[in-house]
């Protein structure tokens, strides 16, 4: 084998253990992305059980009617300026007046 032959032999194994390695992070951060949208969609499931239990339980009661849930529903939907049926977690806690937990969102 020549010295160019060694070279390029030796370039090309060392371009192969990189991207053998960079699949390596990208399979583990793949994992991971996979858990995380696993826990979020776990988290949507709990707070869509816990809305509707909230719901039904006013309702139930006598407490508010359908209309007064789309009352609400669309004045809410309105704090952010954009009727979107999206809020995002600082606009419920400026509405609520409270902060965010010490250390994080």
């Amino acid at each position: 084998m020549s010295l160019i032959e060694l070279f390029h032999s030796t370039r090309a194994s060392s371009a192969i253990r990189r991207l053998d390695t960079s699949l390596d992070f990208a399979a583990r951060d793949s994992a991971r992305a996979a858990a995380r949208l696993e826990q979020v969609a776990q988290n949507v499931g709990e707070l869509n059980l816990l809305m509707l239990v909230t719901v039904r339980a006013l309702l139930d009661k006598g407490i508010v009617t359908y209309e007064d849930i789309g009352r609400y529903f669309a004045q809410i939907d309105a704090i952010d300026g954009k009727a979107d049926a999206k809020i995002t977690l600082e606009d419920v806690r400026n509405a609520l007046g409270l902060r965010p937990a010490a250390g994080g969102a």
